[in-house]
Order: C-alpha cells, then sequence, then structure tokens
C-alpha cells in the first residue's frame, strides 16, 4: 500500500472517531440539561407547596371556605378583600407556572385538585365582581388551574375518594 493512501486512511478513521466522540459528548450534554430543567422545575414545585403548606396560607384558605364565601360579594370587609385577593393570586401564580411549563402539572394536580375545585367554586362570584369592576380576565391562570383540577377530578382513580366541599 502507498504511504499517501494510508496516511488518508488513518485521517478518515481519526475524523470518524472525532464524530462518534463529538456525538457521545453532545448525548451527555443534552442528559446534562435534561437533569437541570427536571431540577429547576422540581425546585420551584417544592417551593410552591411549601408556600401553599405553610400555617397562614392554610388558614386563609380555611377563612375563604368557611366564612368569606359565604357572606355576599358585595358586603366584604377590606380584609376580606385582601384575603380573597391573596388566595386567589396564590393559585393565580401557579396555575401561569402550570401553563408555562414550569411546575409540573401533574405534581400541583396530585396536590391540589379538590383545594383548587374547591376554592374556585367557593371565590367564582367575587372573581367575577372582580372581573366586572377591573374590565380584565382577573385570576385567568386560577381558572386554567380549576379547569385542569375538574378535568383531574374526571379520571377514574380508585385508591382516591374525591371529597368537595
Amino acid at each position: 500500500m502507498d504511504s499517501k493512501y494510508m496516511l488518508s486512511l488513518i485521517g478518515v478513521i481519526a475524523s470518524c472517531i472525532q464524530t462518534v466522540i463529538m456525538a457521545v459528548a453532545a448525548v451527555f450534554a443534552l442528559r446534562r440539561l435534561k437533569q437541570a430543567e427536571t431540577t429547576r422545575r422540581s425546585q420551584i414545585g417544592f417551593h410552591f407547596v411549601n408556600r401553599l403548606n405553610d400555617v397562614a396560607a392554610r388558614k386563609r384558605r380555611y377563612e375563604v371556605y368557611g366564612k368569606i364565601c359565604k357572606k355576599k360579594p358585595t358586603r366584604l370587609s377590606t380584609k376580606d378583600e385582601e384575603t380573597l385577593g391573596l388566595v386567589a393570586n396564590e393559585f393565580h401564580s401557579l396555575g401561569y407556572m402550570v401553563s408555562c411549563g414550569l411546575v409540573d402539572k401533574d405534581l400541583v394536580l396530585g396536590l391540589y385538585y379538590g383545594t383548587v375545585a374547591r376554592l374556585w367554586r367557593a371565590m367564582l362570584p367575587w372573581i367575577e365582581i372582580q372581573r366586572n369592576k377591573r374590565g380584565t380576565r382577573y385570576a385567568e391562570y386560577f381558572e386554567y388551574l380549576a379547569v385542569l383540577s375538574e378535568e383531574y377530578i374526571q379520571l377514574s382513580r380508585p385508591a382516591e375518594t374525591v371529597r368537595l366541599f
């Protein structure tokens, strides 16, 4: 064999090996990016779980269910309005993050489908008043989350018992 031919063959083999190495490195890098994305989504999700499960947030939700939404929505105190606004904003923000894919939809629905559905039903008269007053789709991502929750409730889950008050 000719030495020029051998050098060409060695060059081609070396190029093929480099290409394989680059492909393996690219696959590895893509996997790392996917892991980082999953970690970021989990961290955001856990942050919201902690925020929604703290004592003050639970107390606000119980106030909404048990007291505030039993009143006429036109006869609410300033404190009641603030509490409703905080709860609506919490679930509006969570719904927005679900819609953008920042928080895993299954995580949120698995933990909060009943809470979201119950709150939405209780708060809807007040939210409609806010929408009319502001001329906006106030709490639209809270509504998005409520629709997802209602769909989730319709799924057959024999291990779970759905309780909506």
